[in-house]
This record gives structure tokens, sequence and C-alpha cells, in this order.
């Protein structure tokens, strides 16, 4: 799914014809996109969530886990105050974080930290960037299990940006700045408690 028709009609361009009668495409926005509960074995949701809202993200991924099938899988990847423009809101997100509020990466106002005189067309006027132990939160409250979230934690709180992830059954390959290596793998390292 996405939000854009266009975008989908691409991808059923792209698709080879073989694999055409699998694909199904559906146009939404979430949180009210909506899909049969049981209908995925597994979900990947790239850079969409921290344009929710909130009580938008909580009822998405309450919803992501009716969607999927029992033993079924979800793959997030969401901006973070720790990279990026959102590094302005990192004093503010701190100071949230430190008060107790439960979103403290919530940016009501994105020209805060843009250096732009407006929104950028098609962008929210919020940002709601998600660290790993907020986004692990709501994913266990909607009753995921958390099992990767220790390393793209170690990697957002190094500032180390992920270019590309592959995932599969028993690994998580990333991509990144070759010149970030062993800041990265030391990073991994010490959050898997791995000797050198």
């Amino acid at each position: 799914s996405d939000m854009d028709q266009g975008h989908l009609d691409l991808l059923l361009e792209e698709t080879p014809d073989e694999l055409k009668p699998k694909l199904k495409t559906k146009a939404g926005k979430l949180p009210n996109i909506d899909f049969e509960n049981d209908s995925f074995v597994s979900i990947h949701c790239s850079r969409c969530l921290h344009f929710l809202k909130p009580d938008e993200l909580i009822e998405t991924i309450q919803n992501m886990y009716a969607w999927l099938k029992p033993g079924g899988r979800v793959y997030l990847i969401t901006d973070t105050c720790f990279s990026g423009p959102w590094k302005n809101h990192l004093p503010e997100y701190e100071k949230k974080l430190k008060a107790g509020d439960p979103f403290p990466g919530f940016i009501e106002d994105v020209l805060d930290c843009l250096p732009v005189p407006r929104v950028p067309k098609g962008m929210t006027p919020h940002m709601n960037c998600l660290d790993p132990d907020t986004l692990s939160r709501e994913c266990k409250s909607a009753g995921f299990e958390i099992i990767t979230a220790k390393f793209f934690e170690s990697l957002s709180k190094e500032s180390i940006n992920i270019r590309l992830i592959a995932t599969s059954e028993v690994k998580v390959s990333c991509v990144i700045d070759s010149s970030l290596g062993g800041k990265a793998l030391r990073s991994v390292s010490e959050a898997f408690e791995l000797s050198d």
C-alpha cells in the first residue's frame, strides 16, 4: 500500500508478469487504510510512522498487529532525533524524555528543525521522531514481541544512518557509509555484549 496511487501504478508496471497475479495494491493513508485481520505474514513499513501523531501511531501499530497472521512479523523503519535535520530537536527531546513525556520525539512544527521558510509540499507540519524505546513500548503494548530493536538502537545512538536494510529469518544486513564501519561494529558489539 501507499498513499499515492501513482507509486502503486509504478510498482505494478515494474513487477514481472509472472508475479503480477500475486500482487495486490491498495492506496490509502495510515491509520485509516484497512485490511482484513490475519491477512499478512509480514509487514514492511518504511519511513511512514514518523509522520503520524501519537494517537495515530498507536492506532496504526494496533491495526498492524491485527492484520498479521499468527507468528507474522512487522519490520519498521522510522526517523529519529539522532540524525538529519531532526538533530535540532535533540535538546528538546532530552528535556521531554527526562520529564517523562511518552513521545519525546514529537515535533509540533517541523519548521523548528528544517532550514526552509515553509513546510515542503506533501509533508506533514509535524514529525514524530521515534527512538527505539518509544517504538518498542508501543509495539509491545499492541502485542508484538521485539526481536531486533537493540541492533538499530545502537546505530541510531551513534548517528549512523542506514542506507539499505535486508532481512531474513536469521540475519539483518545494513548498508551504511563505509567510513562509519568501525564505529558501527563497535557500537553493535557493545550493545550485544560481544567480545573483540
